[in-house]
């Protein structure tokens, strides 16, 4: 009696071997690529996405662009997470921290575009943040007069609480606190899928909702060239 074979393993092969045999496919050709679940050309065999570095990139564009600086800044794009990981010596209230930001950005020119990133699920992000061990916890900051906290760059690292942290200066932001810091300026905060403006009109500051600025993109970077 024959005993039956196991050819379970051998399908995903058999996928391959026998559609090429039919058509005269050059066996050797197909064997010399590694076969593997996903495209090595978009992803790792972990799972994480094959993607070029951002300085990597940076210093291929740099090479091919010959700029100067220019002699007056009419309008400055800034990267809201990049500002706010660059600054140091924090106030220790969430309200210091907003009114840290606005004087920052007021002081690179008259009209300023503060784009912030978003974190959305399902996401294509959330299987590299699942292979590089992130989680996510609950901290909100809604409250001005509420403690930072401590460690700010630690706490940037969940999704929540940058959500919440960009919530809160959108809502600081409209407050008559700041209204000379934004008088004379234009400001416009890009939090999710919405894009927020701040002037100050007939002496109180007024923040209206831009819609041909909204977009859906998750990383600033994206949201900043559609822009």
């Amino acid at each position: 009696m024959e005993v039956p074979r196991d050819t379970s393993n051998k399908r995903p092969i058999g996928k391959v071997f026998i559609p090429a045999t039919a058509i005269g496919t050059d066996l050797s050709k197909v064997l010399s690529c590694p076969i593997t679940p996903v495209p090595a050309s978009l992803a790792y065999l972990k799972g994480l996405i094959n993607k070029t570095g951002k300085t990597a990139v940076q210093k291929k564009l740099e090479t091919k662009v010959n700029s100067q600086l220019p002699f007056t800044v009419d309008v400055c794009v800034t990267d809201a997470m990049f500002l706010i990981r660059s600054l140091v010596d924090l106030p220790a209230a969430n309200g210091g921290v907003a009114g840290v930001l606005l004087s920052k950005l007021c002081a690179h020119a008259r009209c300023v575009d503060f784009v912030c990133d978003t974190c959305t699920s399902p996401s294509i992000k959330d299987n590299e943040r699942h292979m590089l061990g992130a989680i996510e916890v609950n901290i909100v900051t809604a409250d001005p007069e509420q403690k930072r906290l401590k460690n700010v760059n630690q706490a940037l690292s969940f999704g929540l609480f940058k959500i919440s942290l960009y919530k809160l200066l959108a809502a600081g932001w409209e407050q008559d606190t700041y209204k000379e810091m934004i008088d004379g300026h234009e400001i416009y905060l890009a939090l999710e899928e919405v894009c927020y403006k701040f002037e100050v009109k007939r002496g109180s500051v007024f923040r209206q909702i831009v819609p041909e600025l909204g977009r859906q993109h998750e990383e600033a970077d994206s949201r900043l060239i559609c822009m």
